[in-house]
């Protein structure tokens, strides 16, 4: 799964994003545009439980790539700024950035706190990107479905959907909110748009706002989830050496929680994902699926031979693991079941899957 930045200059977009990859000597430099991919391990204390129990020879964590490119100016032109956003095209959601603290390097005139303004210049850079994909590829289709060919009647669909995106640009809106079928999101899948992803805004506030949770009305329009965090303070709490440490740190600022930690659940529900987790060859390993992909899809991830050959799943609950102590216990009680290719995996399944070679 791939989680993309974006924001304008100053927006604290780059401290959000090495503080949640941990370590920013790590983030690498791809492409043309200096985006910065850093991949993370996501902790989860299931599969720490999971390790107590199975006492694995190893454990793999999954993972979440971060994506940073450099802050969006309207002034630099569109063009160049849909260069940067095409390193956000491949990301399964976006965390859109947005400052609401004071900052004398805020560039001219974008000095003064204003969340709507900047929300508004970045959505509609990244509206404008997608407009200018649409309208080539509509372009060339209004040629090519006047041919008679095997792909006419499949062109024409797509020509009829590009055209509706179209015209939702144009008027300011996201293609999210379009409530496209599943049949068109298909025919859109290969250009990956960008107003088509999940999004999450991301408050930066300043040290004095931290625990203010009326901070929040600020996103009162905001379609989506929101969070505050104040990516100065949260830096400084991941840099702290020892939990105890942590814990004193959170105590004297009044935070119950990291604000890290509710953007990472936050994006978590925006990628839209499920966590399995199997236990093969002395290995835990910890797996994402889209929420509502079958078991099939979900062997899939682990190699294709055990999606072609399925026969049936085992699975068990992590839930049920805590409860019951023991995978013998959970046998006894009748908590492992098996399901067919057409089983729903769950978040927090552990999963025993039974093929043919």
């Amino acid at each position: 799964m791939r989680l993309g930045f974006v924001g304008l200059p100053v927006s604290g977009k780059t401290t959000v994003f090495e503080t949640l990859s941990g370590d920013a000597a790590s983030a690498e430099h791809h492409g043309p545009t200096m985006a910065r991919i850093a991949s993370v391990k996501v902790p989860d204390e299931r599969l720490d439980f999971l390790q107590e129990l199975f006492q694995p020879k190893k454990v793999t964590h999954a993972a979440i790539d971060f994506v940073d490119i450099p802050g969006i100016i309207s002034e630099t032109g569109r063009e160049e700024n849909s260069r940067i956003l095409a390193s956000l095209r491949e990301a399964d959601a976006l965390i859109h950035v947005v400052r609401l603290f004071e900052s004398e390097a805020a560039p001219h005139p974008r000095q003064s706190v204003d969340p709507k303004r900047d929300i508004d210049e970045v959505e509609s850079e990244m509206a404008f990107a997608d407009l200018a994909i649409a309208e080539a590829r509509i372009e060339k289709l209004e040629v090519s479905v006047k041919k008679s060919t095997p792909e006419q009647e499949r062109e024409k669909k797509e020509l009829e959907v590009l055209m509706r995106c179209r015209d939702a640009l144009e008027n300011g809106s996201k293609l999210i909110g379009l409530g496209l079928s599943d049949q068109k999101l298909k025919l859109l899948s290969s250009y990956c748009f960008l107003t088509l992803k999940p999004e999450v805004l991301l408050l930066n506030i300043g040290e004095g706002d931290v625990g203010n949770d009326s901070i929040l009305e600020k996103a009162r329009d905001w379609p989506g989830e929101a969070i505050a965090m104040c990516a100065q303070v949260e830096m400084e709490i991941a840099a702290l050496d020892s939990e105890e440490d942590r814990r004193t740190f959170l105590a004297e600022m009044n935070i119950t929680e990291p604000a890290a930690d509710k953007l990472k659940a936050a994006a978590y529900r925006a990628l839209g994902v499920a966590t399995f987790f199997t236990t093969v060859s002395d290995e835990l390993r910890a797996w994402t699926v889209r929420q509502g992909d079958d078991a099939v899809t979900a062997a899939g991830k682990i190699h294709t031979d055990i999606s072609r050959g399925f026969i049936r799943a085992e699975v068990v609950s992590v839930n049920d693991l805590k409860e019951l102590g023991s995978m013998k216990e959970a046998k006894a009680k009748g908590k492992l079941r098996l399901e067919g290719k057409d089983y729903i995996v769950q978040d927090g399944d552990v999963v025993f899957f039974r093929f043919s070679k």
